[in-house]
């Protein structure tokens, strides 16, 4: 049984290389995906060792695999900074000094495998309020924050941060159980591996058109203050504004900024931000989308056989998961409630 269980494992890992070499391809052409492909090969690294480790038995001379954990935590919050484009100077190899200073402790795993798991659990509090910053800053600046949210990139770290503690657990605990259980222990958390780098490629290749809209996007100055008398001043902007989005459907434009607004109305960005703020009391996200769901409920009215899928794309929803949770949040009921309740068939 443990040669079986060992064999599995090691058809897992032969599977993630194969995953990660696949990934790599996939993402070959994507310059703005370099580091998403630098962690790609960190983890490629890592499984390389592991096998040669496990099946070659190179740990009589030296054990390397773990110093891939201290490695791991600052490699995710990298990636995480380069998706929420943030700059990424020569200093960012700072972070990796822990780990390089651990390849003369690997005699010591547990202890090496410990503090990686605690610098983890640091980094990927670090990625969520990146994730959380950066989504918030999204409403103020896109229609389609939702489909642009990073949120499922901190629950893949989350979930990676807990494999490496269920990990360490394991490894403490081998001296009590048998050779079986920790075989199966180390399946497990290689299976729960994989499929985390599955979801992660997967998400990026979903994600790449909403990243290069990001990048086309102009950085827009963020407006401080909130001088109740410079109301008046923005009140002008607004009512045209307001006029061009609802007479030409402006709102309609899938994935529309603040940029393609400022570009079509003549209006500086920042002006249209702080005329939204001042005068809707309402996020750009939220003032957009509310022009879009209006629509949709006139539409289901009007034409109750119609897809509620399609009439979400006709006003501008990129997704029927971004139409629902949209729907929803300004309206408190889902469309398919919304119709049910308003449709009497």
């Amino acid at each position: 049984m443990p040669l079986l269980l060992l064999n599995w494992v090691n058809l897992v890992q032969v599977s993630a290389l194969t995953l990660l070499v696949f990934g790599l391809y996939l993402l070959k052409g994507y310059k703005h995906y370099r580091l998403v492909q630098a962690f790609f090969v960190f983890v490629l690294a890592l499984v390389v060792a592991n096998i040669a480790e496990e099946v070659f038995n190179t740990r009589q001379w030296y054990l390397v695999s773990p110093i891939f954990v201290v490695g791991y935590g600052p490699m995710l919050y990298l990636v995480a900074r380069s998706l929420v484009h943030q700059s990424i100077n020569r200093k960012g190899i700072y972070h990796f000094l822990p780990m390089f200073a651990s390849l003369f402790f690997t005699q010591h795993p547990q202890w090496v495998i410990g503090f990686g798991t605690i610098l983890q659990a640091i980094y990927a509090a670090m990625t969520f309020l990146l994730v959380l910053n950066f989504n918030k800053e999204l409403l103020s600046k896109r229609s389609d924050s939702e489909d642009l949210s990073l949120t499922w990139f901190a629950w893949l770290f989350g979930v990676s941060t807990m494999v490496h503690v269920f990990d360490l657990v394991r490894l403490n605990i081998q001296p009590f159980i048998d050779l079986d259980t920790n075989l199966l222990g180390q399946l497990l958390s290689t299976i729960i591996g994989v499929v985390v780098m599955a979801v992660m490629l997967k998400k990026l290749l979903q994600y790449n058109e909403g990243i290069l809209s990001l990048i086309e996007q102009n950085e827009i100055d963020e407006v401080s203050g909130t001088d109740d008398s410079k109301g008046d001043d923005f009140l002008s902007i607004f009512e045209h504004l307001d006029t061009d989005i609802k007479l030409k459907g402006l709102y309609r434009q899938p994935r529309l900024s603040l940029t393609d607004l400022s570009n079509q109305t003549g209006l500086q960005s920042r002006d249209i931000s702080r005329a939204i703020n001042l005068h809707s009391g309402l996020n750009f996200n939220d003032y957009i989308n509310q022009f879009r769901v209006e629509d949709v409920k006139r539409a289901i009215l009007s034409a109750p056989n119609a897809s509620l899928l399609e009439l979400a794309l006709v006003v501008g929803f990129n997704s029927k998961t971004s139409f629902n949770q949209t729907f929803k949040r300004l309206t408190g009921e889902t469309p398919s409630a919304f119709k049910k309740r308003h449709i009497k068939t």
